[in-house]
């Protein structure tokens, strides 16, 4: 199965989120093919959580939430995305701000 590349789901990714009304910014710039994702997701500017994107056994791309102690905790995911970025200097990281980020992002692997 053909994978979509980092840089062009990362943009339309951007550019949807813009479009529906929500925002999306680039923190990080990763690998243009092969880089992994990270969502920094903030909710109504209030509830901020994690999600990135995996492969199943079936190789479908899915998002899966970073789940910490202390959900929200900047601490917390400050130190998680370090450590991501020191073990994958390909990845790509964005900040997604929409009502039910989950459900956006989910949806846009669903498109054709």
């Amino acid at each position: 199965m053909n994978r979509i590349p980092s840089h062009l789901l990362v943009s339309g990714l951007v550019r949807a989120a813009n479009a529906c009304g929500g925002y999306a910014v680039l923190i990080k710039r990763g690998a243009e093919e092969r880089g992994g994702i990270i969502l920094i997701c903030r909710e109504n500017d209030r509830e901020t959580h994690l999600l990135e994107l995996t492969l199943d056994f079936n190789d479908k791309m899915l998002w899966l939430p970073h789940n910490s102690g202390n959900q929200g905790s900047t601490v917390d995911l400050d130190k998680y995305l370090a450590k991501r970025q020191a073990h994958d200097e390909d990845l790509w990281v964005v900040e997604l701000s929409i009502a039910d980020a989950q459900r956006f992002a989910d949806e846009l692997l669903e498109l054709p």
